[in-house]
């Protein structure tokens, strides 16, 4: 199993916005993806306006493509002001 591990940053003010894109569109585009096994996403409190978001491939190569699968849905990222990190896939070797 892979994780896919993405940094991002916005403005404080448009943190609920973020929250309602990953739930209503990101999540439900990659559940539709064959090797997805499920997706964290979460906000630094103490410093608002950062966050990550880690999902779970069975495959490297599932990894590697997940933000290309997603298609316009980067543009709705981007249009938010989101400031994206390159994507990091990391092989899983221990999972509890």
């Amino acid at each position: 199993m892979y994780m896919r591990i993405t940094r991002g940053r916005w403005e404080p003010r448009k943190g609920a916005n973020v929250q309602r894109l990953v739930e209503e569109r990101i999540l439900p585009a990659w559940q539709k993806l064959p090797g997805f096994r499920g997706l964290y996403s979460a906000f630094d409190r103490t410093n608002p306006g950062r966050g990550i978001t880690d999902s779970l491939w069975d495959t490297q190569v599932q990894a590697q493509g997940a933000r290309d699968a997603l298609g316009g849905i980067v543009s709705e990222i981007t249009s938010l002001g989101v400031e994206l990190e390159p994507g990091e896939v990391h092989e899983v070797v221990v999972q509890a």
